[in-house]
């Protein structure tokens, strides 16, 4: 991937302030198959197309 296209991609802190979850639940989730991550080297990344399936699974209140 090159560096102008990695931009594009949340980080792990990114994604846990967007959910309003802890980093914990978001690891949880990628451990269980539901959010799709990329992993170029050490860092975890995440597609914003991936994060936004996520959370149309589920119903607004």
């Amino acid at each position: 991937m090159g560096e102008k296209q990695l931009e594009r991609y949340l980080s792990i802190e990114e994604v846990s302030a967007l959910l309003q979850m802890p980093k914990s639940t978001v690891y949880q989730k990628v451990a269980e198959g539901q959010i799709k991550t990329y992993k170029p080297g050490k860092k975890i990344l995440f597609d914003p197309e991936d994060v936004r399936a996520f959370v149309k699974k589920f119903p607004n209140k």
